[in-house]
C-alpha cells in the first residue's frame, strides 16, 4: 500500500498516511497538496495534528560511480526508491578538455627563445595527491557525502557481501545490467541498505549445532520509483575552445534564454510537458526526461509549470 508524506503547518515531517485520507483531508480543506523537487507528491497540514508520535524510518544509499539506488523504509512499508544517474562520463570528459587548454595556453605564453632552466614552467601542484592504489575521484566523493549525511542522522556503512545476503535473505532480485532503469538495477539495494536499521544478524547456540540468523522484523512492500539525474547543460563559457575560420570564437553554453525561461524549467507545451532545452531566434526547445527534443515551439505556446532545481525527474 502506498504512503502519503504529511508536514504539520510548520513544516515538521509527520507519519506518512494513505492516500484516501490524504484526498479526504484535501477535500475537506484540512490540508494542501504540494510536489516537493523529486516530483513526489505530500500533503500539509492545514490545522493542527492529532498526534505528532513518529516511528524509525531509514535511508539506504548505494553509491556507485554511474548509478546509485536509494531506498527509504519503515518496519511495515518502503516509502519510495531512487535510481540517480550521474555525470561521471560527463564529468571526466570535460576535466579531460580543461587540461588539454590550459597545456595549450601554457605552451603558448612560455618564451622558447630562453634557455629551459629560465623558461617560466608552472610547477606540479599534484606532486603527492595520490594517496595509495584506492585513490579515485569517485572515492573522494563517496567520503565526502558520508561526512555530510552524518550532519543529518547516524551513518552505518555496510561491505558488499553482508548486503549480498541480506538481499537474498529479503528475497529481492537484482538486475545483471547495471544501466536498466528499474528498481532492480540499484534501487533494490537500497532498500536492502535501509532494512539493516530493523534486522540483526545474530549469533545462536544449541546442545548440538551453532550459527547465525537474521533477527527483526521488515516488510518490503511496492512504493514509488523514480530515475534522477542533472539536465546535461552545458555551463557558460566566454567562447568556443577551437575558432572557427577567420579567428573568431562565438559564445557557447549558459542557462538562461531570450524569453525569460532557464535551460532545466518545466513547462507546458503543445508537444506535451517537458524541459527546456535550448533556444532559437524565435522559438523555445523543450525536450523530455530524456532530454530527446520534443519539438521547437513558439514562445506563446510555452507555459512555465516549475523552475528548474537541477533536476529531471521521471517516474
Amino acid at each position: 500500500m502506498l504512503r502519503v508524506p504529511v508536514l504539520s503547518p510548520e513544516g515538521t515531517p509527520l507519519m506518512p498516511t494513505k492516500p484516501s485520507r490524504a484526498r479526504r483531508w484535501i477535500k475537506e480543506e484540512k490540508a494542501v497538496g504540494k510536489f516537493n523537487d523529486l516530483g513526489q507528491f505530500y500533503v500539509q497540514l492545514k490545522v493542527e495534528p492529532s498526534d505528532t508520535k513518529t516511528q524509525p524510518i531509514s535511508i539506504g544509499i548505494d553509491p556507485g560511480k554511474m548509478f546509485s539506488g536509494i531506498g527509504v523504509q519503515s518496519a511495515k512499508f518502503t516509502l519510495w526508491t531512487g535510481h540517480l544517474e550521474l555525470p561521471f562520463k560527463r564529468v571526466r570528459e570535460r576535466m579531460d578538455n580543461r587540461r588539454l587548454m590550459r597545456r595549450s595556453r601554457r605552451g603558448r605564453r612560455i618564451n622558447r627563445k630562453l634557455s629551459f632552466e629560465l623558461r617560466a614552467h608552472r610547477q606540479s601542484l599534484r606532486k603527492g595527491a595520490r594517496s595509495g592504489k584506492g585513490f579515485s575521484a569517485v572515492m573522494v566523493g563517496q567520503k565526502w557525502m558520508l561526512k555530510q549525511l552524518e550532519q543529518f542522522g547516524k551513518v552505518q556503512t555496510i561491505y558488499g557481501w553482508q548486503t549480498s545476503n541480506l538481499r537474498k535473505y529479503l528475497r529481492l532480485e537484482k538486475s545483471k545490467d547495471k544501466s536498466e532503469q528499474s528498481v532492480n538495477s540499484h534501487a533494490v539495494d537500497g532498500i536492502t541498505l535501509a532494512c539493516y536499521h530493523f534486522l540483526d544478524y545474530q549469533a545462536h547456540f544449541s546442545h548440538n549445532s551453532h550459527g547465525h540468523s537474521w533477527q527483526g522484523n521488515v516488510i518490503v512492500t511496492l512504493c514509488p520509483f523514480a530515475i534522477v539525474k542533472r539536465p546535461p547543460i552545458s555551463r557558460r563559457q566566454l567562447h568556443l575552445m577551437v575558432p572557427s575560420k577567420g579567428g573568431s570564437r562565438r559564445k557557447y553554453g549558459g542557462t538562461t534564454t531570450e524569453f525569460g525561461l532557464r535551460k532545466g524549467d518545466l513547462v507546458n507545451s503543445p508537444k506535451g510537458i517537458g524541459y527546456v532545452s535550448g533556444q532559437t531566434k524565435k522559438q523555445i526547445s523543450v525536450s523530455d526526461a530524456n532530454w530527446k527534443r520534443l519539438g521547437q515551439i513558439a514562445f506563446s505556446k510555452v507555459t512555465l509549470i516549475r523552475r528548474s532545481n537541477g533536476l529531471v525527474v521521471s517516474c
